[in-house]
């Protein structure tokens, strides 16, 4: 029952406690509790993703995780030694971000490559990457991640028309556009690389 109303509560923490124009998620992503139907757990495990593109705000969830653990621990009757135990497992990653001068140069260039209406300018996602450790560091490393698309040309006019909803990347049901994906991939990594290799770092 308390990992049931855990579930809940943490999605209260994004939309009673963050500020609306602040991205955050928080998702419980696993459960792992009990070995019968009639018979009730005395642990039960959750695995919780926290996300957030601003440090303080991601220290708040993490502070409102553990406090909403105790209260509704203490509204279930539990006693204090039963208390769920909050443990991270490893350091949340730092969110990542583009370098602007870097991004709109490679913007430009891989324009030129790969045509004007097939590279655009995405706004922030909700997902974690190991690169932004590259843009972190106290000698700053200009940085740009990006996205190559996958899915069919067809497939994506069915989105936009309603007709389909394409699956996500972690979706065991993505099947990318191989042959055409890698050739973006390569294409557009290695031009990018020569581009820069071939300019003054300095001035991108």
């Amino acid at each position: 029952m308390i990992a049931s109303k855990l579930v809940l509560a943490f999605q209260d923490i994004v939309g009673r406690e963050v500020p609306a124009v602040e991205p955050a998620v928080i998702s419980v992503g696993a459960i792992h509790g009990g070995t019968s139907g009639n018979t009730i757990p005395d642990q039960v495990k959750m695995q919780v993703s926290v996300r957030s593109l601003n440090p303080v705000i991601q220290q708040e969830l993490i502070g409102s995780i553990k406090r909403t653990c105790e209260g509704i621990a203490y509204s279930c009757g539990a006693k204090p030694e039963n208390y769920p135990v909050v443990e991270i497992i490893k350091p949340g990653l730092p969110a990542v971000f583009n370098d602007i001068k870097l991004s709109e140069n490679l913007s430009v260039h891989l324009k030129t490559v790969l045509g004007d209406k097939n590279v655009l300018l995405l706004g922030p996602e909700m997902f974690g990457e190991d690169f932004s450790r590259y843009g972190s560091t106290s000698a700053h490393i200009p940085s740009v991640l990006y996205s190559v698309g996958a899915v069919r040309s067809e497939d994506m006019k069915a989105e936009a028309e309603g007709r389909i909803k394409l699956p996500s990347t972690h979706s065991s049901l993505f099947i990318p556009d191989t042959e055409p994906a890698l050739k973006t991939g390569v294409v557009s990594m290695s031009s990018a690389i020569l581009y820069l290799l071939n300019n003054d770092h300095k001035k991108h």
